[in-house]
């Protein structure tokens, strides 16, 4: 192999690793905003009994975690908007 041709491999490893990173955060964005809802599930398909239970489907734990943070993150957001509206007010 070739000098040119090891850091060519190199920087295919190194972009590969960016989109996987890039698709996880993706995909945790996705289940934050409660996207598992409906089956089948997005990320990998499946559409069985127990959708919702981890020991069934592996993405149901993702889900479960993800999505009460997203809720916190709803409500922390609107509870910021609420306090700058109401300071807002109050100064003027």
């Amino acid at each position: 192999m070739t000098r040119d041709e090891a850091m060519w491999l190199a920087e295919v490893a190194r972009l590969r690793a960016e989109v996987e990173k890039l698709e996880r955060a993706y995909e945790d964005m996705l289940f934050a905003r409660g996207a598992m809802a409906d089956a089948p599930c997005f990320c990998c398909g499946y559409n069985g009994p127990g959708y919702y239970h981890p020991d069934t489907h592996p993405c149901a734990k993702r889900h479960h975690a993800l999505e009460r943070l997203g809720a916190a993150i709803d409500a922390a957001k609107e509870e910021a908007a609420w306090t700058t509206a109401s300071e807002s007010l109050s100064s003027s």
